[in-house]
């Protein structure tokens, strides 16, 4: 049985892909989007999302890190990336 289950719902109906140590899904418009890595963490095995922006489908390799989705001993956390402007 696969570790991760992504799935998506467009015009064409519904569609699910499955991964084993890692998955990835990015989700574009023309000018934006998001790419959303997950991944099992090194010594607990607890899973974590690395969250992307992303260019769209104009200008997919443009982006930066948003921020960490991760299991933690009290549930799950959203750790916002360190912005240079801030």
């Amino acid at each position: 049985m696969a570790h991760f289950r992504a799935t998506i719902k467009g015009s064409r109906g519904e569609a699910s892909r499955l991964g084993n140590n890692e998955i990835r899904a990015d989700v574009n418009g023309w000018n934006s989007g998001v790419t959303i890595q997950g991944s099992i963490g090194g010594i607990t095995g607890c899973d974590y999302y690395l969250i992307y922006s992303s260019g769209g489908s104009n200008n997919p390799e443009c982006g930066e890190l948003i921020g960490t989705l991760r299991e933690t001993g009290r549930g799950v956390v959203f750790e916002p990336a360190e912005s240079e402007a801030r």
